[in-house]
């Protein structure tokens, strides 16, 4: 019976005076377990007999015919209390007239078929329009807490009027919202209305975008980087100009270029200080705009050395001008020195002017002879150190698989990841990688090119790349299972022309200073190749192009070339006295069909 709705005789007044060109407002659905045993009993009601709840309008509708559709939900979530009994239904509305405190009674009843003229009881107060009962019927339960939501349909009669102004609902229950209520979480845009609440979705810059406001609108565009722009690691970076852009690790000041999209016309730089600064994770360069970003660290320290002196197969001495900045546990490297000597090293400790310093080798020759004299080299290191702990063999230290600009002045120890610099392309420039576990340097697809003075040490390899590389400048590789891994693409390390008077390469102490597989395409010159237990081997199809520049020299290795299966290798002496160890012989097929070329166009 609750779908009946009967007109209260407050509800016939309210009609007239909306007649009368009164504003009629419809205010709110109301819910109650008042018992009424007929009609009769709802005319004089100025509220509902036992009411337990207000219902949230939800629309209205106007029919035609003098019919008003009003809608509204329930919900038990919303409600507290015991349960109740739904057994009336009704709707409160109120006009702004005058008013009276004598209500209609059963002597006087609503008139018909107009309204009394004296004027609704206590006016503009909201009073039950129309109501409904079940009566003698079955109610619903009502559950406050509960799960189920209750819908209503109410038609409201209208038809006494003739020209009738209705508002629903009271502006004052009227709401707006953004979801969720986080208000440091931008503007939005409309998801739904619950009752008179609408709600707004929030709007949230994505990677690369900004949302400006303005009082009109909301501009939704890209967030490009306008300037060049340094950023700083750790957060008490020295040189940052102010905290906004200073951060405590590498990955975190990559992380906050992400918000940014980075031109081409644009540099984006990671300035790392001085220290040691150590990773449990894999720093990840995933930025779209890599290619735009530049990670730089300190400029490298130098010190003069005056002695190498070999202590054993694992250590050796090195008499240095003075200390300072140096410490137990560093990594160094030694530069102009010779061959056997050259690479990198760790400092075990150090006594006076004497750095007590590991002596790492993969090969099985050994150089035991002392080097003294006011040239014997520099001890060389980089001041910026990342290192690596508990990563496993199947991760990478750092990785870069959109490229990066340049990695600057880093010394990176992968603490036996299963690689130390992995870049899909780019520039690495005056870098000191350690690897033990697997490869120093890895270049993808991309064009990788080694600038300045980059060492590889302690690594199963030192250097490989699916692209090609091109390495002009100074290489240092020692203490590598393999120094130098070819690839098909192409590699360019060392002088390729007479005029590259400063470009050298220096591989030593590993078990093979180049190996060239799998149709690799190898050009090269000016490598000073001493203590490997093999030089140069080029196998399945491949190709080593040696010479083209500046002269190369070898010295204390078991065997100084190779080439077998189907491969290539050619060696010119230019003028440089020695004796090559090749297998096959030069200028003799063997092999497996493969050809040494030894020839000298220096004599």
């Amino acid at each position: 019976m609750l779908e009946k709705q009967v007109l209260t005789n407050a509800g016939v007044d309210m009609l007239g005076q909306a007649n009368n060109g009164e504003t009629l407002t419809i205010s709110k659905i109301v819910v109650g377990s008042g018992v009424a045993d007929t009609e009769d009993d709802i005319f004089l009601l100025l509220a509902l007999i036992n009411k337990k709840a207000d219902v949230t309008i939800t629309r209205k509708v106007d029919l035609g015919n003098g019919l008003l559709l009003v809608s509204g939900t329930l919900n038990e979530a919303d409600l507290t209390g015991p349960p109740f009994s739904l057994r009336e239904l009704g709707i409160m509305a109120h006009t702004p007239g005058g008013g009276t405190d004598e209500p209609f009674s059963a002597d006087r009843p609503p008139p018909d078929p107009g309204p009394d003229p004296r004027p609704i009881p206590h006016s503009g107060e909201d009073l039950l329009y129309c109501a409904s009962n079940v009566f003698a019927d079955t109610p619903d339960t009502i559950t406050p807490g509960g799960t189920v939501t209750h819908a209503f349909d109410i038609y409201v009669q209208i038809d006494r009027a003739t020209d009738v102004t209705v508002v629903v609902g009271d502006p004052n229950t009227v709401d707006c919202q953004n979801i969720p209520p986080d208000a440091t979480v931008g503007p939005g845009w409309y998801a739904q209305r619950v009752g008179n609440v609408f709600q707004f979705k929030r709007a949230v810059a994505g990677t690369g975008i900004e949302l400006v406001e303005s009082p009109d609108r909301v501009t939704i565009r890209q967030k490009v980087l306008q300037a060049d722009l340094d950023v700083y690691v750790p957060a008490n970076h020295p040189r940052a100009p102010n905290p906004d852009v200073a951060f405590p690790t590498v990955q975190a000041a990559h992380d906050y270029l992400l918000n940014f999209i980075i031109p081409p016309n644009r540099t984006a730089t990671i300035n790392v200080y001085i220290g040691t600064f150590t990773h449990s994770s894999s720093v990840v360069f995933s930025h779209p705009n890599s290619k735009q970003i530049v990670l730089k660290g300190e400029p490298r320290g130098e010190k003069n050395i005056t002695k190498i002196h070999y202590v054993s197969a694992s250590a050796k001495d090195l008499t240095v001008d003075n200390t300072s900045g140096l410490a137990t546990g560093q990594r160094i490297w030694v530069a102009l020195s010779h061959a056997a000597w050259s690479g990198g090293c760790k400092i075990n400790s150090i006594a006076g002017n004497i750095l007590h310093c590991s002596a790492l080798t993969r090969s099985i020759k050994t150089f035991t002879t002392d080097m003294i004299g006011s040239s014997v080299g520099k001890a060389r290191y980089l001041p910026t150190v990342l290192t690596f702990t508990g990563l496993g063999d199947q991760s990478f230290a750092m990785w870069f698989p959109n490229g990066i600009k340049s990695i600057e002045n880093i010394c990176v120890d992968a603490g036996g990841a299963n690689a130390c610099l992995v870049v899909a392309d780019g520039i690495v420039k005056n870098c000191h990688v350690w690897a033990a576990a697997a490869a120093g340097i890895s270049g993808g697809a991309g064009a990788l090119v080694l600038q300045g003075e980059n060492v590889m040490t302690d690594c199963q390899w030192g250097l490989a790349a699916a692209g090609v590389v091109s390495a002009f400048d100074t290489t240092y590789i020692n203490a590598c299972t393999a120094g130098i891994q070819a690839s098909a693409a192409g590699m360019a390390i060392g002088s390729l022309s007479e005029l590259q008077t400063t470009t050298f390469v220096w591989i030593t102490r590993c078990g093979t200073a180049c190996v060239a597989n799998i149709g690799a395409n190898l050009r090269g010159g000016s490598w000073f190749m001493d203590t490997n237990d093999f030089g140069i081997n080029s196998t399945n199809g491949s190709t080593v192009v040696m010479n083209l520049g500046i002269g190369s020299a070898v010295g204390n290795q078991a065997t100084d070339l190779v080439a077998q299966a189907m491969s290539y290798l050619s060696w010119n002496k230019q003028g440089v006295a020695q004796t090559l160890s090749t297998s096959p012989a030069p200028d003799v097929v063997g092999n497996q069909n493969s050809f040494i070329h030894i020839y000298d166009t220096g004599v």
